[in-house]
């Protein structure tokens, strides 16, 4: 339609910290099923980077524990390109939580992404109650078209190549997605005519 939605709702499969600081510096409003980020700190653990504070004026980092972590070097990710700043703790030879916190002999690190910010940003948006209804709501008005999509249809990927094949292609599953839902309301109505 030519415009930018007022919020746009997405499952976990579109989590991804670069993407939403895309969103952020564009302005876009977005919301992001954060499965992905819960289901990491599913362990139930204290220590996760969550749950660690930055303290932007000195720059380091202050564990659930009151433990500091100061910049120690930046390195690449394993397999995403981008640079990683990492932070070490200083005092996890005399810390009482040293081996719940890490098992490593030299204590305690956390990676931070450019990306963690705007992570944390979406995970702060989702505590809000009408967040979370949105979130709720999109799974009984898309999910169930994903669904037909895949199982009534039978369209798991596209058999053609070009973007403007496979815009077409799409169009087309659209297309017939609309027909089926108009020819279910008019065979509700013509059903409720008949009986009346």
């Amino acid at each position: 339609m030519g415009k930018v939605a007022k919020e746009t709702v997405a499952d976990a499969g579109y989590f991804s910290g670069e993407e939403l600081k895309k969103a952020e510096d564009n302005s876009y409003e977005v919301l992001v099923d954060t499965t992905i980020v819960e289901k990491k700190d599913s362990s139930g653990s204290e220590f996760e980077i969550w749950d660690f504070r930055y303290d932007r004026e000195v720059d380091v980092w202050i564990c659930p524990q009151g433990g500091v972590l100061r910049f120690e070097r930046e390195q690449k990710h394993k397999g995403k390109g981008y640079m990683v700043t990492v932070y070490r703790c200083q005092g996890y030879e005399s810390c009482v939580h040293r081996w719940e916190c890490s098992k490593s002999k030299k204590g305690r690190t956390i990676g931070v992404s450019p990306y963690h910010l705007a992570i944390v940003n979406q995970l702060e948006k989702q505590n809000q109650a009408e967040n979370k209804a949105l979130l709720k709501r999109r799974k009984t008005i898309v999910e169930p078209v994903f669904g037909i999509v895949k199982s009534v249809l039978n369209f798991r990927r596209w058999t053609v190549r070009g973007v403007e094949n496979v815009r077409a292609q799409w169009f087309l599953i659209c297309t017939a997605i609309n027909l089926r839902k108009i020819y279910l309301r008019w065979k509700s109505v013509c059903l409720a005519d008949m009986w009346a």
